[in-house]
């Protein structure tokens, strides 16, 4: 019987060491892959991405963006890239792409090889150059805050306040993001729809700011175009976090 009892132990100790075991290789694989993506993507942005110099002048109003992008280089990788998003002190430095559908880019990289962090890409109902009311941009939220995973940061107000803009590059113009809601949704709210009129344009951005979770003193404009970003939370299955800004052309 005392036999029986160590054998049995052994058995229930080998078997746990083997799930110990198993989900730490899992653990590292996904992040050897997470990590890989992340360096093929940095290199990237060290080939297209240069800082700009800011020299101030007061004769003119405009922003300069802080960063230029070579869109002919990237163009060369891959004719899909129909823009580049910014944000100052975070991770989000990385192009845009755009398909046919809105399930492609959802595990490829601009190379179109497998990842696990995906690419950033614009909703396929969108006209690629950001002239619609409203664009909608997908990005994946990644445990390591890579692509959206700082996107529910906004949550926090602190963390608006430290980050209230963002900056869109396309081969066309350059786009200051004035940065104005943020709220959690479902991947089912009217939220997505593409807005056809500034009327409706209009009601979505009431609706928007007054299910904001951070306060902004930037005005919801229905006279600027919108972009609009969506990453995966994690409250429910469907649950989305999204963050709404102006696009106010700098160039």
């Amino acid at each position: 019987m005392i036999k029986g009892k160590k054998l049995l132990r052994i058995v229930l100790f080998c078997a746990a060491l083997a799930v110990f075991l198993i989900a730490g290789y899992q653990l590292y694989s996904y992040f050897s892959e997470i990590i890989a993506d992340e360096k093929f993507k940095n290199s990237i942005a060290d080939e297209v991405v240069e800082a700009v110099e800011v020299e101030e002048d007061y004769s003119d109003n405009k922003e300069t963006p802080p960063i230029s992008v070579d869109f002919d280089a990237l163009k060369s990788e891959n004719e899909d890239i129909v823009a580049w998003l910014y944000c100052e002190n975070t991770p989000i430095n990385y192009p845009i792409a755009q398909s046919s559908d809105n399930s492609y880019y959802l595990n490829r990289r601009i190379d179109k090889q497998y990842s696990k962090m995906g690419t950033l890409f614009l909703d396929y109902r969108n006209a690629f150059d950001f002239s619609d009311l409203n664009s909608i941009v997908y990005g994946h939220n990644m445990k390591v805050d890579a692509m959206f995973g700082v996107l529910p940061n906004y949550r926090e107000q602190e963390y608006y306040e430290s980050h209230p803009v963002m900056w869109l590059f396309t081969p066309q113009n350059s786009y200051k993001i004035e940065l104005f809601a943020g709220f959690l949704t479902t991947d089912t709210s009217d939220i997505y729809s593409i807005k056809g009129s500034r009327e409706e344009l209009k009601q979505y951005l009431s609706e928007a700011v007054s299910s904001s979770v951070f306060t902004s003193n930037i005005a919801a404009s229905p006279d600027e175009n919108i972009i609009l970003l969506s990453t995966c939370s994690y409250e429910t299955d469907n649950a989305r976090f999204v963050l709404l800004g102006n696009l106010i052309p700098v160039n």
